[in-house]
């Protein structure tokens, strides 16, 4: 009867983090991280104007489709992991399909537009606690994009299978 008391005390305490531990889905979601995005939606896309489509695979990850406007440099993206930081910045724990590199990215979104805060290769060990600029300044905001004026073609999703993570 002890064991049981505890049990349920235990779960009782630890029902609040339960709660409020968001899957990818959710946070990208509640952040309206879901769409695509870029400096000047009426332009194609190219290596001044890249253009982003954030979506969620059916497993529930979060998938990042980015394009420059050459078929080479497009890259896909696994988001395993998601979480907002205290100061409002969105954390994206990324893997490259291509060759399984993996990445943590910092997002901030101000006045409606996406801003990309920093980017670092990923290290298990080291927590990102304060985000610097990417290069030392910050990237050109996105604004979220109309899908009738993106190319056709970038709708397309292709068939992923993530490298573990």
């Amino acid at each position: 009867m002890l064991r049981q008391g505890l049990l349920v005390a235990g779960l009782i305490v630890g029902m609040p983090a339960l709660a409020s531990a968001q899957t990818v889905r959710s946070v990208l979601q509640d952040y309206g991280l879901v769409g695509v995005w870029a400096a000047d939606c009426g332009r194609a896309a190219d290596s001044g104007n890249p253009h982003a489509k954030y979506t969620l695979s059916p497993s529930g990850d979060g998938l990042l489709f980015s394009r420059t406007g050459d078929a080479r440099s497009d890259r896909i993206y696994v988001i395993y992991g998601a979480e907002r930081m205290r100061d409002g910045r969105l954390l994206l724990h990324e893997q490259r399909q291509e060759d399984g590199a993996m990445f943590d990215v910092v997002l901030e979104t101000r006045q409606g537009r996406l801003q990309v805060w920093s980017t670092q290769p990923h290290e298990q060990d080291i927590p990102i606690r304060d985000p610097v600029l990417v290069s030392g300044k910050l990237e050109t905001p996105m604004a979220r994009c109309d899908r009738r004026s993106m190319d056709p073609e970038y709708g397309a999703q292709p068939q992923i299978t993530p490298a573990s993570h």
